[in-house]
């Protein structure tokens, strides 16, 4: 085998390593996945079963059961503060909407005469622009009449008769 031939089979041999690494990379982390849902599973199962939280409290001190209760009682309680948060938060949203509503109905304002004004501010169409009037008059190469705004870039034929030491405003209409 030449030396070329056994570059080759390292190669292959290489990509080949590397391929299986990856796979078995996915499959780890796959498997962690699952165990990691598993465990979780099963902690809120043995947390909901009075049987399964008496077994586990007979491996506990008293100390760590009085610990875990604090802890949970301090979870549960930030828990419900920031429900009652969010509740408040729904029925004052609720209110205001109400009390825009009503504001409509005294004013005589259908909520379809709102929707068709919200539409129509929110959806711009660009309208083109007037042209430019020309500012500048002049004669091509060929002798024919052409104009130019002034704006972008010089036409050729004006610049020549720039370059030859006219003025712009000799051109201007």
């Amino acid at each position: 085998m030449d030396i070329i031939n056994i570059n080759i089979i390292n190669i292959f041999l290489f990509l080949y390593l590397e391929i299986c690494y990856i796979i078995f990379l996915l499959y780890y982390n796959h498997i962690i996945k699952i165990i990691m849902e598993s465990n979780m599973s099963d902690t809120i199962k043995t947390l909901l079963n009075l049987r399964s939280l008496r077994a586990l409290s007979r491996e506990m001190t008293l100390e760590q059961l009085e610990e875990a209760l604090e802890k949970l009682q301090s979870v549960v309680a930030e828990r419900q503060e920031s429900e009652a948060e969010e509740r408040a938060q729904l029925a004052e949203k609720q209110a205001k909407l109400e009390e825009f509503r009503q504001m409509m109905i005294d004013s005589g304002i259908a909520p379809e005469d709102l929707l068709d004004t919200m539409s129509a501010t929110t959806v711009k169409t660009k309208q083109k622009r007037a042209p430019r009037p020309a500012k500048y008059k002049f004669q091509d190469h060929a002798g024919e009449e052409k104009t130019w705004t002034g704006q972008g870039r010089t036409p050729s034929a004006l610049q020549a008769q720039l370059d030859a030491g006219k003025k712009l405003e000799e051109f201007l209409i």
